[in-house]
């Protein structure tokens, strides 16, 4: 196991911006953004298939569900990022 620097986490900011999602929702938002910290913020292929097997579940249910949250990533030359106030 690589050693990685402390993440951060702060529970207001993350409760204020997560609250209106379900559970499932939220699991994909931290699988997303765990998969960025363990890659140095290096950023994620946009794409369903791809993004779907990190929060591992199909293509579709990915896709349902991230119509809820693609508002806390930006998206630049076919690639994601996590949005930081």
């Amino acid at each position: 196991m690589k050693k990685l620097p402390l993440l951060q986490l702060w529970t207001s900011d993350e409760v204020a911006s997560t609250h209106l999602l379900n559970p499932f929702e939220l699991g994909c938002v931290f699988k997303l953004r765990f998969q960025l910290w363990e890659n140095n913020s290096i950023p994620l292929r946009d794409d369903d298939n791809y993004l779907a097997r990190i929060c591992n579940t199909t293509p579709k249910k990915f896709k349902s569900a991230r119509n809820n949250f693609d508002y806390l990533f930006e998206k630049k030359n076919g690639n994601i990022f996590h949005v930081s106030d």
